[in-house]
């Protein structure tokens, strides 16, 4: 199931950090399992000893009582094991978080940077109106501010287009959840409000 919720996932970041948790799940699932086979065996190897050092159990009416826990040695192995996985989870969700802010940061100056460029055409055009070039400076103003949040919207379009698999969406559009589907609708209507306002 929780793998289920992963495959509906359409943005980038979050769907790695899902698969991550439930990669920790499925690892955590075979630890188990681990244990398990281990207890089985220790029962196996209990009963047989009981049974060596109790030849008569019949005839004296001796019952065996079933170990449930795992012997200290091996509660130590899968407490290791546990700890392990717990350790490797934590260290790959704090990569992957460290590599979004990165990525964020980027995006964040890049953008800045578009604002400064046009911020200082627009200031230097500001500083050279008069009275009789006012109107196509005021033209070349709007341009410019125009240009800016074109590029803007460009820029935001092209870091949605990273995080969206536009292959599995439409691939799989009938598994794909509600909840995914309205985060990919308000997704694209918050772009296209950008691309909207810079063409507008």
């Amino acid at each position: 199931r929780q793998q289920a919720i992963v495959d509906e996932l359409t943005d980038g970041h979050a769907k790695t950090l899902k698969q991550l948790e439930v990669n920790y799940e499925k690892e955590k699932a075979k630890i188990k399992e681990e244990g398990d086979k281990l207890l089985k065996i220790e029962q196996d190897t209990a009963y047989k000893r009981w049974l060596i050092e109790n030849p008569n159990w019949k005839k004296e009416k001796k019952t065996f009582a079933m170990p449930t826990d795992l012997s200290t040695e091996s509660q130590g192995t899968i407490s290791t094991m546990y700890g392990t996985a717990s350790k490797n989870y934590l260290n790959s969700q704090k990569d992957m978080l460290q590599k979004m802010l990165i990525e964020l940061g980027n995006f964040d100056e890049q953008r800045n940077e578009i604002d400064r460029k046009y911020n200082d055409q627009i200031e230097f055009l500001r500083k050279s109106r008069t009275e009789s070039n006012k109107k196509e400076v005021d033209d070349a103003i709007a341009q410019a501010q125009r240009l800016a949040e074109e590029e803007k919207a460009k820029l935001s379009l092209e870091e949605f287009q990273k995080d969206i698999n536009w292959v599995s969406v439409f691939e799989n559009l009938d598994k794909v959840g509600t909840d995914a589907i309205i985060k990919l609708r308000d997704k694209i209507k918050k772009i296209l409000s950008g691309l909207g306002k810079s063409l507008s």
